[in-house]
């Protein structure tokens, strides 16, 4: 294959939000296209850095005598993804982060968020970017929780937000999340003529 510079690509969130969650166990997509179940709920705003997706491998290194590698030894690989939500005043958010029990009321009639110390909550995840020349990218995670969260700084020069990581349970394969990458679909123009073998031109 020879280089191609539009398989180069940054990306940017879908219009409406790139992150949405919904209750473990929701139907999720199987491709970069479909309309997401309605249980899904996008999470506003994520911080100008974006998303990082990380990975952690565990693994040993055997050497022989004299110091030569002879062989690698696989324990394990985690992923994780860490985000800022930055819509504190969002009420999905704080039930995303801090769980849907700990998180009552509203902005308009008083917004009540609980942070307990009992085990984050663990919800399907989807995140939807756009890349170059509008090609679609969606990372599907079945099931994962919160497993660790920076300081949320209150101040005038920056915005409060949530910098969460989520890690992924892997499902009876072994899958822990799937990237899906697809080009966006283009619509026919309605009524385009389609030529027949007899010559002549008929609409659809």
């Amino acid at each position: 294959m020879t280089q191609n510079k539009n398989l180069v690509s940054a990306f940017r969130p879908q219009t409406a939000g790139a992150i949405s969650y919904a209750p473990l166990g929701t139907k999720v997509p199987t491709n970069a296209i479909d309309e997401l179940d309605t249980k899904f709920v996008k999470l506003g705003y994520i911080s100008e850095d974006g998303m990082t997706k990380s990975y952690d491998f565990d693994s040993d290194t055997e050497k022989a005598w004299g110091g030569d590698v002879i062989n690698n030894i696989f324990n394990g690989k985690t992923s994780t993804f860490e985000f800022k939500l930055v819509e504190l005043l969002n009420s999905e958010v704080n039930k995303a982060v801090f769980g849907g029990k700990n998180v009552t009321g509203d902005l308009e009639n008083g917004l009540v968020v609980k942070d307990t110390n009992t085990e984050p909550e663990s919800f399907a995840w989807v995140v939807d970017m756009i890349g170059k020349n509008g090609v679609l990218v969606r990372i599907v995670i079945p099931s994962a929780s919160i497993t660790d969260m920076d300081d949320t700084t209150y101040a005038t020069s920056e915005s409060a937000g949530y910098d969460i990581t989520i890690t992924p349970q892997a499902n009876a394969e072994g899958v822990t999340n799937i990237t899906y990458i697809q080009k966006p679909k283009t619509v026919a123009a309605e009524n385009a003529p389609v030529a027949s073998t007899g010559g002549e031109t008929h609409n659809v």
